[in-house]
């Protein structure tokens, strides 16, 4: 018994000699990780630490340059990340925060600002489906975010999809819901200001309350508007509400939204009144214009209703007016392909365009099949002339080809003409145009190069310049050239060739060629003979010493049909430049009648016409 009792003290004296050594290791051990966790969470050498760890962590995809302070008050020059389809950059980021929140759950910060964020992605192919929970493992309170600028790009493309400026908003989020508030931010458009709610469990219930002010567009002179946005219900429908006014115009609306459903919007009815589009834009015409549109969705997937938008000041485009009364349309909108049916555009002068357009979104084609009846251009412009036109335009094509056909008519006078237009160029395959047995045909091209390069044929055939314009007369047969180019001047040549024609019952004949280029220099060489009456021009003008001579031989003016009777046999020089022009002028008649009361004989002029000096003998 004595014998047990001596070696269970032995060893009672062992365990008392070893547990000093382990508390000993233990409390070092604590000591080495509270100083570590000191050193990581208030030194700059363990945030370089982390930071450096948490790269390596994520294969050198996320990076970090110039970085300071410490866990809790950092700041990094630049951040970035980059993967297969995004490409992330975040500038001058400065952040403080309490980081021992994070052992209560808690995610607590106190500022967190950011100079700018870009951000390029690659469109998602995938359809957006609705998230099972929106709930964070973490509580949040950030008291204060501000972001200088934001821009977010589709890969590849470098104008940005999204600009947001001087973003400045409160975060909080918890079980029970998540909030923006105080959000301040200024968009291409506008300055937003608002707040919003958001449940964290399905179907996740929405709140927001916003508003657009001192709305701008590209104008300067644009005047400033306000817009208020009103948004209830969760995200699988969404109800909304829109108001607003700007520049004597006001508009409110309703709207149904259903993001994560074959057609997102449900239902759309939107008013606006009393709106002048020249008054945020210029250049654009002047009106007074309601609108009132109405759709909803009578079919899944399928927006259907109408748009009415009725004029009150109809105006020719000449006085910066829109000539048009009313616009009619049936939209039909699903999400491969937007038409609008029975569309009508009244115009002034009980004419109208009616037909109907079709875009197929998937293939980007599309088709239009318009109808014009009783058009008159003089209503339109009144600069053109007179007329009532009515036809059919067919145009077809994708975003890289386009393809036109054009029947138009006036009484006697008809139009057709179809055309190609591409990226390279636009193709006139087909002009013609005609007035009883008059005919004008040709085709040309005009290529989109650098200089903009331009070439036209074209052939007159029986042609009556009587049914265009009051003339006498006339049968003519002729071919015509132009070429040229439009960049970065207008340079270009006209020849022409006249044959087996009349005009005022008489033969003629004739060739020439018309030159212009960019230092304002004619070229010319023709020759024209009708009956016996010759003109002839040959020589340049334009440049210094440049002289161009206009022969005049016409024995019997009578011949032209004009109301002129006699002879006239003259030499006009035409020398130096346009900025200061020189004429010299050689000119005989033996008898000359101008219309019934007026008679000359022999008639003599001689004479040198200059800037500066003017000498005239008749």
């Amino acid at each position: 018994m004595k014998e047990y009792d001596t070696d269970t003290n032995n060893q009672g004296q062992k365990e008392k000699r070893k547990r000093p050594w382990f508390l000993y290791t233990l409390f070092s051990l604590i000591l080495v990780l509270i100083a570590s966790s000191i050193w990581l969470a208030t030194s700059n050498a363990g945030l370089r630490f982390l930071l450096s760890m948490a790269s390596r962590l994520s294969g050198e995809s996320v990076q970090f340059e110039q970085i300071n302070g410490s866990l809790r008050a950092l700041t990094i020059q630049k951040m970035r990340y980059a993967s297969e389809d995004l490409r992330l950059t975040i500038d001058d980021l400065e952040l403080q925060w309490q980081p021992q929140r994070l052992f209560s759950s808690r995610l607590e910060i106190n500022a967190l600002t950011i100079g700018a964020i870009e951000m390029h992605s690659a469109p998602s192919t995938e359809p957006a489906t609705l998230p099972e929970s929106l709930r964070l493992p973490l509580t949040i309170s950030l008291q204060q975010v501000d972001i200088g600028s934001i821009q977010m790009f589709t890969l590849g493309h470098d104008t940005p999809d999204v600009m947001i400026a001087h973003l400045t908003a409160r975060l909080k989020s918890d079980e029970h819901q998540h909030q923006l508030q105080e959000i301040k931010a200024k968009l291409p458009f506008g300055m937003l200001q608002g707040s919003a709610r958001l449940g964290p469990d399905r179907p996740f219930n929405l709140s927001l309350r916003a508003s657009l002010d001192r709305l701008h567009t590209s104008s300067v002179a644009a005047p400033e508007g306000m817009v208020s946005i009103v948004l209830d219900g969760n995200l699988e429908e969404i109800q909304g509400k829109i108001a607003g006014t700007s520049a004597g115009a006001k508009g409110s609306g309703t709207f149904i939204a259903r993001p994560f459903a074959t057609m997102p919007l449900a239902a759309l009815h939107l008013s606006i009144d009393e709106l002048n589009p020249q008054t945020f834009l210029a250049d654009l015409p002047k009106a007074d214009l309601s609108i009132a549109t109405a759709l909803t969705e009578a079919v899944t997937g399928k927006l259907a209703g109408s748009v009415i938008i009725k004029n009150k000041l109809p105006q020719p485009l000449d006085q910066k007016g829109l000539p048009v009364t009313e616009i009619r349309a049936h939209p039909a909108i699903t999400m491969e392909e937007i038409q609008l049916d029975e569309l009508l555009l009244q115009l002034t002068d009980q004419a109208s365009i009616t037909g109907h357009i079709a875009w197929h979104i998937a293939h980007a084609t599309g088709t239009a099949k318009i109808k014009v009846n009783q058009v008159n251009p003089a209503a339109l412009d009144t600069r053109l002339q007179p007329a009532k036109i009515s036809g059919n335009i067919q145009l077809t094509g994708d975003i890289g080809t386009q393809y036109g056909m054009i029947s138009l008519r006036d009484g006697a006078l008809s139009l057709e003409t179809s055309l190609t237009r591409t990226d390279a160029m636009i193709n006139l395959e087909k002009l013609s145009l005609r007035h009883a047995a008059s005919t004008l045909t040709g085709q040309g091209r005009l290529n989109w190069d650098d200089a903009q390069s331009f070439h036209f044929e074209g052939k007159l055939s029986q042609f009556n310049l009587a049914t265009l314009v009051q003339a006498p007369p006339s049968n003519l047969n002729a071919t015509v050239t132009l070429s040229g180019k439009l960049s970065p001047s207008i340079e270009g040549k006209l020849g022409f060739a006249i044959a087996k024609s009349h005009f005022a019952r008489q033969p003629v004949a004739g060739k020439g060629q018309l030159t212009f280029d960019a230092t304002r220099r004619i070229k010319s060489d023709i020759h024209l003979q009708i009956g016996s009456n010759r003109f002839d021009t040959k020589g340049a003008f334009g440049i210094k010493g440049d002289r161009l001579i206009v022969n005049i031989v016409a024995p019997a003016l009578a011949q032209l049909g004009m109301g002129i009777e006699g002879d006239l046999k003259a030499q006009l020089t035409l020398a130096d430049t346009f900025d200061s022009p020189r004429l010299l002028i050689e000119s005989s008649a033996k008898r000359l009648v101008l219309g019934e009361n007026h008679q000359l004989s022999k008639l003599k002029i001689k004479g040198d016409l200059h800037q500066t000096a003017t000498t005239l003998a008749i």
